[in-house]
This record gives structure tokens, sequence and C-alpha cells, in this order.
């Protein structure tokens, strides 16, 4: 992985945090992602995956209404109509259920941690310049 930070030095407000990041993440299969954040840029909530035929596009993707996801191949575009649903209650609805039934949620601790992971070999490939390896802990 490797990740450039920008943090300008006479904006108070970027003390603390970068302004924006950018970083490659390559994965075992050899897909590659491209992401960037900034906390000072026109807002932009899209999440595009390009493929061989094809791509998905989810604009906006990180809100939690009018999400808008169309699927391209083959030179045609449509849209896929999606459902609405209030993610906070089906959260809280899931773990209750999880909780009561001494089930394993869909999304355990574990992939909290390896999140954490990634976001520290970010902070490090940004920090050091060279490209780094996202620990297995």
């Amino acid at each position: 992985m490797a990740a450039f930070a920008r943090r300008p030095k006479d904006d108070p407000r970027f003390r603390e945090v970068p302004e924006g990041v950018s970083f490659e993440l390559r994965l075992p299969s050899g897909v590659l992602a491209h992401c960037d954040c900034s906390f000072d840029a026109a807002e932009s909530r899209r999440y595009r995956v390009h493929g061989r035929e094809g791509f998905i596009d989810l604009d906006p993707a990180f809100s939690y209404r009018g999400l808008r996801l169309s699927v391209a191949k083959g030179g045609r575009k449509e849209e896929v109509k999606l459902t609405e649903v209030n993610h906070f209650a089906s959260e809280m609805d899931h773990l209750s259920t999880c909780v009561l039934r001494k089930k394993e949620p869909l999304t355990p601790g574990e992939e909290g941690l390896a999140d954490l992971r990634v976001i520290e070999a970010i902070e490090r490939a940004a920090e050091s310049g060279r490209a780094v390896k996202v620990g297995r802990g």
C-alpha cells in the first residue's frame, strides 16, 4: 500500500489531522483500489468499481438516503433500483437478535480490527513516503 497525505502548514484546521489522504491498495488477488478523501474539497460521495467489461457506480455512495446504483456493461448503462433501509434500526435489530440467539453478527469485531489495521498502514505509508504491508495481526 502506498499513501500520501496533505497537511497545509498555514491552515490551523489541519494541525492534528491531514486535509486529505490518497492511497492505493494492492489486494492479494492483484486487484488495485485507488482511494482518496478530503476534509477541504467539494463533496463527492462516489464509489466506482471498474472491471474488464464495465463498471459499477454508486453515486452518492455514503449517504443514508438517495443512493443511486448504476451498472454499465458493453456500452450500456442501467440504473438499479435500491430499496431504502433505515440502517440504524437494521443494525440494532440485527445486533439484538445476535445477543438473544447467541449468534455471531454479520460484521464481527475482527472486521473492525482489520479496518483499523488498514488505517494504520495508510498512516505509516503516508508518514514514511514508502509502500507498506498491512499487518494481519
